[in-house]
Formats: structure tokens, sequence, C-alpha cells
């Protein structure tokens, strides 16, 4: 029966060995890989059968928890690897003790010690390396990715130096726009007070004169009432002193009238004549 290293074996299942290392971890309970005296791992045909199906099965999206109990539901005994694996020992065991018959079995053994150790050692050389080029290339994507965001960064920061830039020029503009605005402001209200001075000053000035010519008009119509007063007054008086010499003259008149008339009639009259002196 034909037995393969473990490089050979994950070379022929088309995966990496530290998968398979994975699987006999994972599905230990089912299955349980010979060894050699020296350690060294021997994969022969019922290992291959039996991780082939757990390969098909993985390309099935079915997920770890999901394998176990298929292997569980086709109830997969242990002994039957075991079997195999004994056999597999036996032959090695078989071959071993003819090689040690021979009268250079010493130097077989050692060969054949130094063999495993080699296969070992490159077995776990191929692992390192393996590993080593999986952190070979996460640290050049992390590489790449801190390039990138250094390089994302710095145009971010080229970018909003810029915008400050630009705000800072729009914002002297507009300052001077404004402390433009202020001046003009001042400049016109300045302007303006000024005219409004003025024209309060022309204003008063105006009031003024006018308050001159009421204080005028009302001396002229004072005077004239005055004059009007006085000149009603002399009339007055000449009216008054018209109707004294009127009376005068009518007493006149009356006594001419009385000496003329016979006493008989000035008794007759004599009643109209006390009418006349008392309203006299």
């Amino acid at each position: 029966m034909k037995s393969y290293t473990l490089p050979e074996f994950a070379k022929r299942m088309g995966v990496s060995p530290k998968v398979i290392k994975q699987w006999e971890k994972d599905f230990e309970t089912y299955i349980s890989i010979p060894r050699t005296k020296q350690g060294a791992r021997i994969y022969s045909e019922a290992e291959e059968n039996f991780f082939q199906n757990i390969k098909a099965l993985y390309e099935k999206k079915l997920k770890k928890h999901e394998i176990i109990n298929y292997l569980k539901s086709q109830n997969t005994p242990v002994a039957s690897t075991h079997v195999s694996q004994e056999e597999n020992a036996v032959e090695q065991m078989i071959v071993i003790n003819e090689e040690m018959s021979d009268d250079h079995s010493a130097n077989k053994d050692l060969q054949e010690t130094s063999l495993h150790l080699k296969e070992e050692l490159h077995e776990e050389y191929d692992i390192v390396k393996e590993e080593a080029s999986q952190v070979s290339e996460y640290l050049h994507s992390m590489s790449d990715l801190k390039k990138s965001c250094m390089q994302k960064i710095s145009d971010q920061n080229e970018a909003t130096a810029h915008s400050i830039e630009q705000i800072k020029e729009e914002t002297e503009q507009h300052v001077q726009v404004f402390q433009k605005q202020i001046d003009d402001f001042q400049n016109t209200n300045i302007k303006t007070l000024e005219e409004l001075e003025e024209t309060l000053s022309q204003e008063a000035l105006l009031e003024e004169t006018l308050l001159e010519e009421i204080l005028l008009e009302e001396e002229t119509l004072q005077e004239e009432k005055e004059y009007d007063l006085l000149t009603l007054e002399h009339e007055r008086k000449l009216y008054e002193q018209k109707i004294m010499e009127r009376e005068r003259a009518f007493r006149k008149l009356v006594l001419a009238f009385r000496e003329s008339t016979p006493t008989a009639e000035m008794k007759k009259t004599k009643k109209w004549w006390k009418f006349w002196a008392t309203i006299k």
C-alpha cells in the first residue's frame, strides 16, 4: 500500500499542509493519522478517501458543525481508520525488521531517520514559508493601505488648506465690502447731518423772521386798534356834543314855544313837558 508524506499528500489533495493539519484537528474524533517512530505523518488511501469526502462537503458550502453531524449520521467509526493505521504500522514494522536484518540496517535506519527528519523539516518549512508568504502579503497590503490612506489624508489636507484659503480670501473681500459700506454710510450720514443742520438753521432763521413779522403785525394791529378806539371815542364825544347842542336848541325852541302859547294850552301840554323832563 502506497503512503505519502504531508507535503505530498497536501499536493495530491490540492490544498495546503496547514489545511490538512486543521482538518485533522477539527475531525480528530473520526480520523487518526499514523506516524512513524520518528513522528512523521504517513497518509494512505484511507486517509485520502476521508479527506476527499471532507473537501467535497466543504465545497458544498457546509459548515464545520454540519459536517460533524453528517459524519455522526454516517456512523463513521474511528476503528475503521485505526485498522488501516495498524496495517500501515505493521507493514512499516515488517519493512524495518527486514532492513534491520541486513548488515547495513544501522546505516539504513539512520538514513531513514534522517529522511523523515528532513521531511518533517521540509513540512514545517513549507508551513512556515506559506505563513510567511501570507504575512508578507498581509504586510504588503497593509503598506499599500497605509500609502493609500496617507495619500488620501494628504489630498484631504490639501483640499482643506485650499478651502481655508478660499474662505479666507472671500472673508477678506466681504470685510472690505462691509467696511466700504460702513464708510459710505458714515459719509452719507455726515453729509445728511450737515444738510439737516443747515435746513434747521434756515428754518430757525425763517421762523425768527416770521415771528418778528407777526410781532410787528401785532404791534401794528394794536396801534390801529388804539387809533380806532381813539377815533371812535372822539366821534362819540362829537356825537354827544351834537346831541347836547340839539337838545339845548330843542329846549330853547320849547321855551320860546311856551312863551308864545296861552296858559290853558300850557296846562294841556304840561304832562308832555313832564314826560320830556323825565326822559331828560
